[in-house]
């Protein structure tokens, strides 16, 4: 208990100072892109010199991403909740992220459970979860290859769930790493803040829900958001 008491105090300051830092440095970030937006429209600037400024902007913009994760992190999950239609959710950011499925020649295949009713969520957080998740089975495969995304209905323990599974054929999760993918900061990759399984397992649970990691059946990793759909009986 003490233990875990000393933890919520440290994730408590280390969002707290996350926070107070992402605030001081959007300002100015913001501040740069405008202006390199504003010089990349002068048709003076051509060849090394626009595609320096595309680096530039594409570079400030991931920094913004960076800033958003931090953000989202640092601050209470507070949910605006309405009726979603996951599986509408589901293609949305699907289309959303298929230029980068066909950059790197990754095919994307879904498969939702059309009876799957709508149910109280809220709808930007889902989208959240789900893109999270896309991007991190994308970053797990190296060369051209396989995610596959879908829904279902659950129950479990006289609850049902709306179960979201994305899973990959990339290089998978070791059973070493498997305590700490959940773990805020924690990632294996070189570029990142290791932040997005963090808020994943954030949101599902303000929903009352939770994620896990599934069993692949073979290579690459499985993941699995439960949500609630409300009680059997009730």
């Amino acid at each position: 208990m003490e233990k875990k008491s000393r933890e919520i105090e440290r994730m408590a300051y280390i969002g707290k100072l996350t926070a107070s830092l992402s605030h001081e440095i959007r300002n100015p970030l913001s501040s740069v892109k405008m202006n390199l937006q504003i010089l990349g429209k002068n048709h003076i600037f051509q060849g090394n010199d626009k595609k320096r400024l595309d680096i530039s902007e594409r570079e400030i913009k991931r920094l913004e991403g960076i800033l958003q994760e931090l953000l989202d992190f640092a601050k209470p999950v507070s949910l605006q909740l309405s009726g979603i239609d996951i599986n509408e959710i589901i293609y949305s950011c699907a289309d959303l992220l298929e230029v980068k499925f066909n950059k790197r020649q990754i095919q994307c295949d879904i498969d939702v459970d059309k009876a799957l009713p709508c149910f109280p969520a809220d709808k930007g957080k889902i989208e959240q979860v789900v893109i999270n998740l896309l991007l991190n089975a994308l970053d797990s495969i190296e060369d051209e290859g396989h995610i596959r995304i879908s829904t279902k209905k659950r129950s479990q323990k006289g609850e049902r769930y709306a179960v979201i599974r994305v899973e990959d054929d990339g290089k998978g999760i070791s059973k070493e790493l498997l305590p700490q993918i959940f773990e805020p900061f924690y990632t294996t990759k070189t570029t990142g803040t290791g932040l997005g399984l963090s808020n994943v397992k954030q949101i599902a649970t303000a929903h009352k829900g939770s994620v896990r990691v599934a069993d692949s059946k073979g290579r690459g990793a499985a993941f699995e958001v439960f949500l609630p759909l409300g009680e059997i009986n009730g």
